[in-house]
C-alpha cells in the first residue's frame, strides 16, 4: 500500500497498469517529455536492442524525436483520464473557494 501512495505522490496521479512514465495533471506534452525525456530515451534504446536494431547508429537527434513520438503517444492514450482528474480538481478547488 505504502508503494502505491508513493507512486502516486510522485507522478500526481494513481499508478496505472504499465511501467510506462505517467503524465501529471494539468502537464502538456512538452512538459511531460522534459521531465520524462530520459525514462523515453532508455525505453526507446532497450526496444531498439530488443528488436535486433542498434540504436548507436542513430544521432541524438532522432533518438530524441522517436521517445517524443513515444512520450506524446503515451500523452494522447492518457489524456482522458487526466481530463477527468483535471475537472475533478478544477470542481474540488471551485466549491472550496464558494464557501
Amino acid at each position: 500500500m505504502e508503494a502505491a501512495v508513493e507512486d502516486e505522490t510522485e507522478t500526481g496521479t494513481a499508478s496505472v497498469d504499465d511501467s510506462l512514465p505517467h503524465p501529471r495533471t494539468f502537464e502538456s506534452r512538452r512538459d511531460f517529455f522534459v521531465r520524462t525525456s530520459v525514462e523515453w530515451q532508455e525505453l526507446l534504446m532497450q526496444s531498439l536492442r530488443w528488436k535486433g536494431i542498434q540504436p548507436e547508429g542513430l544521432s541524438v537527434k532522432e533518438i530524441k524525436t522517436k521517445a517524443f513520438e513515444m512520450s506524446e503517444e503515451k500523452w494522447w492514450d492518457c489524456r482522458e483520464e487526466i481530463t477527468a482528474m483535471e475537472d475533478e480538481q478544477e470542481a474540488a478547488v471551485s466549491g472550496r473557494s464558494l464557501q
